[in-house]
């Protein structure tokens, strides 16, 4: 790596999860978020016009929602909120701003689903690709991480026992003796074993191999020096209730898997599938059965209610089978 790549990785802001405003004093849309729904209106709308087929697209596009779902949101929206039946763009721009005053949530889960991320960034950004290497914003991180602490001692370009006793100091709660025992096995284990100390690609390959065995306890320690958007999205309350995004997310889920108010038999077999889909079709069948007969009715199916309630009891009971079930329906945020 050359210099000047060296250097990009530190004059680059850390990844932040502070969310950019909606409202002015005044509680008006900002500039910028105006301009920004101009441009969502006109990628769905024609000649001007916001109509049915243009707000199924675009409820669609903000939702994972079945069609049928999609259709009736879309009509009681242009109902409620247009004097011809369809949305012109001050009316369209008129329903954010109401929204962003009343329902700045699912304002914010709107943008970051129609690609405007700085207005709800997303917890649990991955640590690896897929071919296992740590991806580009996360080595970014590490490398400032060790930077940061290999200045602690002399030489600068190696992470010593005082910059590695402090490092582990950072990531937990502990007294300095039980942080230098921890940082002296992991000099020994991770790096030079004979004088104690660790290069940065030593650094990073001890990460990329934590991240691939222990991605939890990686996530502690980034979340911990600063970089919160690594730490995984909560689930419950500390009352153990359903956080707003889980209730949220648990909505998404059923209306991708109900007909009409209930999700059938059928339907819960299609959320398992699509949950584990290397299930065999016996077991797939079964979970089915269960989730019908435990949180519905056999004959009717479960309903919002019900899977909600059987959300709370896997959140509680089970969150690393959860979060790999969330992993695999796209909610990454939620990733083990």
């Amino acid at each position: 790596m050359s210099l000047r790549e060296d250097s990009e990785f530190f004059d680059q802001a850390p990844p932040t999860n502070q969310e950019k405003p909606l409202l002015d004093t005044n509680g008006n849309l900002l500039p910028e978020l105006r301009e920004i729904l101009t441009e969502v209106f006109e990628n769905f709308a024609v000649n001007g016009q916001l109509t049915e087929e243009g707000a199924t697209k675009w409820v669609k596009k903000c939702n994972h929602w079945k069609h049928d779902y999609s259709v009736q949101l879309a009509r009681e929206i242009l109902n409620r909120h247009s004097t011809e039946g369809h949305l012109n763009l001050e009316e369209f721009v008129r329903f954010y701003q109401q929204a962003a005053k009343q329902h700045a949530y699912h304002v914010r889960k709107d943008l970051k689903q129609l690609g405007y991320a700085q207005y709800r960034p997303l917890l649990g950004k991955s640590l690896l690709i897929p071919q296992g290497k740590l991806t580009d914003d996360t080595r970014k991180c590490l490398v400032r991480i060790f930077k940061k602490f290999s200045k602690l001692d002399s030489p600068t370009d190696r992470l010593t026992l005082v910059g590695a006793t402090e490092w582990v100091m950072k990531c937990n709660t502990w007294d300095r003796v039980r942080a230098s025992q921890l940082a002296t096995e992991l000099l020994r284990t991770h790096g030079n074993r004979q004088h104690l100390t660790m290069t940065r690609e030593q650094f990073l390959k001890y990460y990329r191999l934590a991240s691939t065995q222990h991605p939890v306890h990686v996530r502690k320690d980034l979340e911990q020096l600063g970089y919160e958007v690594y730490k995984l999205a909560p689930m419950l309350t500390e009352e153990r209730e359903l956080t707003e995004d889980m209730n949220h997310v648990s909505e998404d889920i059923f209306y991708q898997f109900a007909d009409e108010d209930n999700i059938t038999i059928q339907g819960c077999y299609e959320y398992v599938k699509a949950c584990l889909a290397t299930l065999d079709e016996k077991t797939t069948t079964e979970c089915a059965k269960f989730l019908t007969s435990t949180y519905g009715k056999s004959e009717i199916g479960v309903t919002m209610e019900g899977f909600k309630m059987f959300i709370k009891d896997a959140s509680i009971r089970d969150q690393d089978g959860l979060r790999q079930d969330l992993f695999n329906l796209g909610y990454m945020g939620y990733a083990p």
